[in-house]
């Protein structure tokens, strides 16, 4: 049902992929769902994007990698510029928030 959602939000944001970050109740992980490939079990360490999403409670929003005054913007968070791929494709943009 939740790799169902992706779909749906690549079609109402427009955007090329969309993951469904799934953290279970006093858990330090979280299984992502993207509908492109299976899930992936992920550490909800603060170097990573749903790690800090959770830890911090606090939105990401970036809008092009290109421009550093937004990059700049989440220091506390290790993003780099150029379009980084650690996620499974190279990254232009960014939005992510938790949901409780």
């Amino acid at each position: 049902m939740i790799a169902e959602i992706c779909p749906l939000l690549i079609d109402l944001f427009r955007v090329e992929a969309a993951h469904v970050f799934v953290r279970e109740k006093n858990r330090q992980d979280v299984y992502t769902f993207t509908g492109q490939t299976g899930d992936v079990k992920t550490v909800l360490g603060p170097q990573t994007l749903p790690g800090y999403i959770a830890n911090e409670g606090k939105m990401i929003h970036i809008s092009d990698f290109n421009k550093s005054d937004q990059i700049e913007a989440y220091r506390d968070f290790p993003v780099s510029g150029g379009g980084d791929s650690r996620f499974g494709l190279p990254v232009r943009q960014i939005l992510a928030m938790p949901i409780f």
